[in-house]
């Protein structure tokens, strides 16, 4: 955040900058970016009338973008109270690594037959990006890697939905990658994929990768798990009740 008390504010100017995209796809942008990163914490509510008046629209839009939000799975609905931001859940960043490694592992076997010199030296240079990237960049550096490496194997829908997946699992990157991969031994294992795809080993690569994933997702599924006890505790203490989201 920018240090303003009202994270709306900076929506609200996100939104004004935005202004040529359509209304619809550029409040889904400003908001779905900012649940991302959380800037938006979890169980924040939207109240749509304040919204409507710091971005200068009227509710239609906006109601349009939160239902698309709403569908990606990034807000919820509780009727009688309101938009609020999806909460944070152990069993969700477990089913969104399961799927990455499904989706993922296809994606790069199809891939590796086609990658040329000039894209493996370009995930090359991105991944010597990611070495020194701020914790807050590294959930979208690591998507840019990922992509990229992909992107030869032509399957759009899957890349599409790959990408989704990839904005659920940076919201929870975003809170632990710096706790989890301290010295960025992840970027170690991309290096490793992307030697066994200059080599044309698709096997090897696919394997590299399947491990990758599976030692990221538990390392972040068990320090969350850990996140989300504690804070279970202390709002047990404080005698708090957060919303069913």
């Amino acid at each position: 955040m920018t240090g303003t008390s009202d994270p709306f504010e900076d929506l609200a100017a996100r939104w004004n900058e935005q202004r040529p995209q359509s209304k619809v796809e550029a409040i889904v942008d400003v908001l779905r970016d900012a649940v991302v990163s959380g800037e938006l914490a979890p169980n924040t509510p939207l109240r749509q009338d304040p919204l409507a008046q710091k971005f200068g629209i009227s509710k239609i839009p906006l109601r349009e973008a939160l239902a698309r939000l709403e569908g990606e799975g990034f807000v919820v609905t509780h009727p009688g109270r309101g938009v609020f931001v999806t909460d944070l859940r152990a069993d969700r960043i477990r089913e969104i690594f399961q799927l990455r490694v499904l989706l993922e592992t296809e994606l790069l076997r199809a891939a590796v037959p086609a990658l040329t010199p000039a894209t493996l030296d370009r995930v090359g240079e991105l991944i010597e990006v990611f070495e020194t990237a701020p914790v807050a960049q590294l959930g979208r550096q690591n998507w840019l890697i990922h992509s990229a490496l992909y992107a030869p194997s032509k399957r759009d829908l899957s890349m599409q939905m790959l990408q989704g997946l990839h904005s659920h699992a940076e919201r929870y990157v975003h809170l632990h990658m710096g706790e989890v991969d301290h010295g960025r031994e992840s970027n170690n294992e991309h290096r490793a994929i992307l030697a066994a795809c200059r080599q044309g080993d698709s096997e090897r690569a696919v394997a590299l990768l399947r491990a990758h994933l599976e030692g990221i997702g538990q390392a972040i599924c068990g320090h969350f798990e850990r996140y989300l006890a504690a804070r279970a505790r202390t709002d047990a203490s404080d005698g708090k009740t957060l919303p069913d989201v």
